[in-house]
């Protein structure tokens, strides 16, 4: 019996480059392909696994709730000991000591995705690809107050036909956030795998246009989704090519 099966392409800009992306959805899986129609990963809403393909290195990753805790506690426990070794020092080689050790990561974590941590109505409504959705101001939560770093549209996931299956990805993908955030990493922020059509991770929200602001260019988050369709299907397979390798992600580190 046919199922259906949507089809997103979004666009996403990256510096001077576009970046098209298609978004197959189906009742038990999202996948994400390149505008040549090549497989980069896919997440199976069954398992809660995500595989990230390495086409350059023919590896297949596979990350889920319980490998992202594993690299959490790995890294809380590594920083941990760091900070144990520089207990003993006199107070100024202890703070110049750590001080040097933020600045190891200051950098990476300048180009780090940004984050939203609310979304505020316009009470104004939009449509892109066929798809109302309302448009939001994105805050950022700053020492010196809030800060308006870009707009998004929002809609709700279940306006595709499988919208539990996209909420479940978009769940995980806040989830495996929340597990790092919460580890004691010091200074060092992971970049856990993203997706700007979550950005709102808000139950059963997804992203469909994000505009940056200029003082929020390090995400890159300049998005949207230019044409959605819907379509029948027989059954969808999204595999791993032949003659990678697959290895969890907790045993790539």
């Amino acid at each position: 019996m046919a199922e259906p099966l949507t089809r997103l392409t979004v666009e996403q800009v990256d510096g001077a480059q576009r970046i098209r992306t298609v978004m197959v959805i189906d009742e038990a899986s999202v996948a994400f392909l390149a505008d040549s129609g090549r497989l980069n990963s896919f997440y199976n809403s069954e398992t809660g696994d995500l595989w990230l393909l390495d086409h350059e290195r023919q590896l297949a990753q596979k990350i889920n709730r319980e490998e992202v805790q594993i690299f959490a506690d790995r890294l809380a426990n590594e920083v941990a000991k760091f900070e144990a070794s520089i207990a003993s020092l006199p107070e100024d080689e202890k703070v110049l000591a750590m001080k040097r050790f933020e600045q190891l990561f200051e950098r990476a974590n300048q180009r780090a995705a940004g984050q939203v941590d609310r979304f505020v109505p316009q009470d104004r409504a939009g449509e892109f690809a066929g798809i109302p959705c309302q448009w939001h101001d994105m805050i950022e939560h700053q020492n010196s107050g809030d800060k308006l770093v870009g707009i998004a549209c929002l809609a709700e996931t279940h306006i595709v036909a499988q919208g539990q299956a996209l909420a479940s990805f978009f769940s995980d993908l806040a989830a495996f956030s929340k597990i790092v955030k919460d580890a004691d990493t010091g200074p060092i922020e992971f970049p856990v795998i993203g997706n700007l059509l979550a950005l709102p991770s808000g139950p059963g929200m997804m992203a469909i246009k994000i505009s940056n602001s200029p003082d929020f260019s390090n995400l890159r988050a300049d998005m949207e989704v230019i044409s959605a369709s819907t379509e029948s299907h027989s059954s969808v397979q999204h595999l791993i090519p032949k003659g990678y390798r697959k290895l969890r992600f907790s045993e790539s580190l």
